[in-house]
């Protein structure tokens, strides 16, 4: 038999600052499925502002002759990503944490990766939290964008005259295939088979499509493959921050997440109370910055079920 014997989990008090707290920030802001799976346009060093360029030309071709002759025009269009600082403020006992820890050391923890310093754990825990936060953040909450219509991307997107679908009712196994082939419909052709072209789903409706593949009711030519699952040849992509129905069609190259990872004004602290007020009590502090916004927002299709 081995005896493990453990001391109570220490906090030493710590600060990183600027790049030296990038390694935590990345993981609180890029574990989320939707930044972790690379499934939109990550900037990863935006200051404060970042310009997003786009361009559409129309290309003439002409008979051949000596002289130069401008057949062609380029229209160039910019949207600017703009950052805003954010911050978490999180009080938490030790002794809540103790017996993980303590597991994870032993070897007796599902967490086998955990660390076993006491403020790597406690802050791999924070990060685990931030990063659901900001997967809703990205898609349906006020964190990056408070609009009109909706938070988040889909807000953004409502508020910026993107082609938009209505539904009613929840998305189920029998009608999720003729809401997605409605945003396929209505969908710019120019965009079909480009690169990063997909349906940006909810849980609830990639179970239901899931459910519908599995009725065997449909002609499943049009579904090929489960792994990426796609529809009509197209991904469909699980984002855990978009709500049970609302859906997405575009393209990844169209929608932005922004933040300064390397910016000075990032900041992660680890505040032990015992020696402040004798508490058992831990304070972690994260300040960091992040925003959103997409570009070409007329050729976007969003499903908005009521």
């Amino acid at each position: 038999m081995n005896n493990y014997k453990f001391s109570g989990p220490t906090v030493s008090p710590n600060t990183y600052a600027g790049q030296f707290a990038g390694k935590y920030i990345a993981a609180a802001l890029l574990s989320g499925e939707t930044l972790a799976k690379d499934l939109i346009t990550i900037h990863p060093n935006v200051a404060y502002k970042e310009v997003i360029r786009n361009w559409q030309n129309s290309v003439s071709i002409a008979d051949a002759t000596c002289d130069f002759t401008d057949s062609s025009s380029i229209t160039l269009g910019e949207y600017v990503l703009t950052t805003t600082e954010k911050q978490v403020n999180l009080q938490l006992c030790k002794n809540q944490l103790r017996t993980t820890w303590e597991a994870a050391q032993a070897g007796f923890s599902a967490f086998e990766k955990l660390p076993a310093d006491f403020n790597e754990f406690l802050l791999a825990q924070v990060a685990a939290e931030v990063a659901q936060a900001i997967e809703l953040g990205i898609w349906t909450s006020t964190l990056f964008y408070n609009g009109t219509a909706a938070e988040g991307m889909i807000g953004y997107l409502l508020d910026n005259s993107a082609i938009t679908r209505t539904a009613s009712g929840a998305t189920t196994g029998s009608n999720v295939v003729a809401r997605l082939q409605d945003m396929l419909d209505y969908s710019p052709s120019a965009l079909y088979g480009k690169e990063g072209y997909q349906f940006y789903v909810g849980p609830s409706t990639m179970k239901a499509y899931q459910a519908a593949l599995s009725a065997g009711n449909y002609n499943f030519q049009f579904y090929v493959g489960e792994k990426p699952m796609n529809f009509q040849g197209i991904p469909v992509v699980m984002c855990p921050g978009l709500n049970d129905y609302d859906c997405v069609l575009g393209l990844k190259s169209d929608l932005h997440f922004g933040t300064g990872l390397l910016s000075d004004t990032n900041e992660v602290k680890v505040i032990d109370m015992s020696d402040i007020d004798g508490s058992q009590n831990v304070r972690v502090i994260m300040r960091f910055t992040g925003g959103i916004i997409a570009s070409n927002v007329g050729q976007q299709v969003v499903l908005n079920v009521s």
